[in-house]
């Protein structure tokens, strides 16, 4: 993949930014700077649920060569990319003919899903290397062949964070993990790991709001949030917080600030560009007062119960101005 194209990807995802500049380098792809002093990397790849399905995208002349002459380039692709002949019947007529069609295989949503979190785990395995010439950095996913959207996006993220796939995701150590794929017939964005930190956000107050109505004894505010910060930091390796401009306390994870009202309602804010954010580690201390019982039966529950918050955007156009 070219630059030109993979800063066409990244458009997908941050659109015309007012960056200072997007720099194309090696590893990672690009350094975004938001300002003279702060940028970020973007690491950009394909995704391709089999590499005969990558071999077809990606050889110009390799469509033509099976049709034509039957030529295959590997000997896996003789049975995952099928030549046969075929009825093409014109839509609203009766004309009809013979042609030569690629048949391509149909995949599980659930080889999907591992597929994908080998590709994070793999870059996974990289990121010292981007890291070395910029901090942070992104990664983004471009879906090539939609394998993601299959029948429901939301239905895709929900076996995401349920399966091997997630484990990468949560821990890893990139910013933020884009995936650009379709939702019906529009390319939309999906960060990853702010859907996951929502989601287990959104899973906790489910708990908490189901324990409640169980338990004799209230859950008070100050022991629910140092409930809530033990839930995050078992989940995830590197919560941070900060206040916002009104002094009030929020969570940064990944590209997003997540705060909430004293009805413990919560509000996100996308800060993947936002150059004020100076976050803090969030150190978890637990106090003599918590409830150790408690704590350990949150996290019982967590592994019958998930409450998916999809964050899903729409994909901004491939074309970009130069700054």
């Amino acid at each position: 993949m070219n630059k030109d194209a993979e800063r066409e990807i990244l458009n997908y995802v941050f659109g015309n930014r007012a960056f200072t500049s997007v720099d194309p380098i090696e590893k990672p792809d690009f350094i975004c700077r938001v300002s003279p002093t702060k940028s970020f990397g973007v690491e950009v790849t394909e995704f391709f649920i089999s590499e005969s399905d990558a071999r077809l995208r990606r050889i110009a002349t390799y469509p033509n060569d099976l049709l034509v002459h039957r030529r295959y380039l590997h000997k896996d692709d003789r049975t995952r990319l099928r030549v046969e002949n075929v009825i093409y019947r014109k839509a609203n007529s009766d004309e009809e003919r013979e042609v030569a069609a690629i048949i391509t295989e149909a995949h599980l949503p659930s080889h999907v899903v591992s597929s994908i979190g080998k590709v994070v785990a793999a870059k996974n395995s990289k990121y010292s290397t981007y890291a070395s010439n910029a901090t942070p950095v992104d990664l983004i996913i471009h879906d090539v062949d939609q394998a993601a959207s299959l029948k429901s996006l939301k239905e895709f993220l929900f076996s995401l964070c349920a399966g091997d796939a997630y484990e990468p995701i949560r821990k890893s150590q990139f910013r933020e993990i884009y995936l650009v794929t379709m939702q019906e017939e529009d390319n939309v964005c999906v960060p990853l790991r702010a859907t996951a930190f929502a989601s287990e956000l959104c899973t906790f107050q489910l708990i908490v709001k189901s324990l409640r109505s169980k338990r004799e004894k209230t859950i008070g505010p100050s022991q629910y949030f140092e409930l809530l910060c033990h839930y995050l930091a078992n989940q995830f390796s590197n919560v941070q917080y900060d206040l916002s401009s009104d002094g009030k306390f929020r969570f940064i994870f990944a590209s997003i600030a997540a705060g909430f009202s004293k009805r413990t309602q919560m509000k996100l804010v996308d800060i993947s560009c936002d150059t004020s954010i100076e976050p803090k580690p969030l150190a978890v201390e637990l106090s003599n007062s918590v409830d150790i019982e408690l704590q350990e039966t949150i996290l019982s529950e967590r592994r019958q119960v998930f409450c998916l918050m999809p964050l899903e955007f729409a994909a901004h156009s491939r074309k970009h101005v130069d700054t």
